[in-house]
């Protein structure tokens, strides 16, 4: 038997693959495939085999651990799951080389919630599409971990306005809030055939221009505005779809 480390998931709801065929093979170094379970209506784990050569340390388990957060990013950004108590740790180290005692669990678990959507099925070339992702950014694998640990925020309103954040670092060169805006506009919105991001007329007083609704709605958080009632439904909403654009800005050239 191969090398592997499997890794047990929670929370991952509304995305799952159709068909049987749960796994694909990969062009890495350390990998040979990645393996995918799954229930009726959730991702519930992933195992990486890795080749023969590999020398199993702690170095080789945070590579492929990395490969494991960085294929969750994606999935969430191109995807979005719905997401409640989500759960990523290592659930077994298997090296053949090493006598086998019970299942090796490191790394602590990551949490964020919201609420359940409809099953989608997608074959399993979409989910091999998220492994083999690569940003061309130089800063891209910092800005990854940065939108995983963002994910970590239990709080829905602190996480959206983090998200905003780095959103503002990735597109707005003078951080400033209309190019926010212009980017969704004339960059993010036409590549979308349905789903594009709306737009709101600004809630400034005196003000009458229009702001994007994930900017809209990031200040009616930020300024603790309570002229509009904003359930946390709706920021769980919005928050998926800031991830997608998150990743569009992360991936594009």
């Amino acid at each position: 038997m191969k090398p592997f480390v499997t890794y047990k998931i929670s929370g991952v709801q509304g995305d799952v693959i159709s068909g049987d065929v749960r796994s694909f093979a990969v062009t890495d170094d350390l990998i040979e495939t990645v393996e995918i379970s799954q229930t009726d209506d959730e991702i519930c784990g992933i195992k990486f085999t890795l080749k023969d050569t590999v020398e199993i340390d702690s170095d080789a388990v945070a590579q492929v651990t990395k490969m494991a957060q960085v294929f969750l990013v994606n999935m969430y950004g191109r995807l979005q799951p719905s997401i409640r108590a989500f759960n990523l740790k290592v659930e077994q180290i298997y090296d053949p080389k090493q006598a086998q005692t019970d299942h090796i669990e490191l790394f602590d678990a990551i949490c964020f919630a919201e609420s359940l959507t409809i099953i989608r099925r997608h074959g399993i070339e979409m989910f091999k599409d998220f492994f083999g992702q690569k940003s061309p950014r130089s800063d891209a694998d910092n800005t990854y971990m940065l939108l995983y640990n963002i994910m970590k925020i239990d709080n829905i309103v602190t996480r959206y306005l983090m998200q905003y954040e780095l959103l503002l670092n990735l597109v707005a060169p003078n951080h400033l809030q209309k190019e926010i805006t212009a980017f969704i506009r004339d960059v993010y919105n036409p590549t979308k055939s349905f789903n594009k991001i709306g737009f709101h007329q600004t809630r400034k007083p005196g003000k009458t221009y229009d702001e994007d609704d994930i900017t809209y709605y990031r200040n009616l958080l930020g300024h603790n505005d309570a002229s509009e009632e904003v359930t946390d439904d709706k920021i769980n909403l919005f928050s998926n779809a800031l991830a997608e654009v998150l990743l569009f800005a992360l991936n594009r050239n």
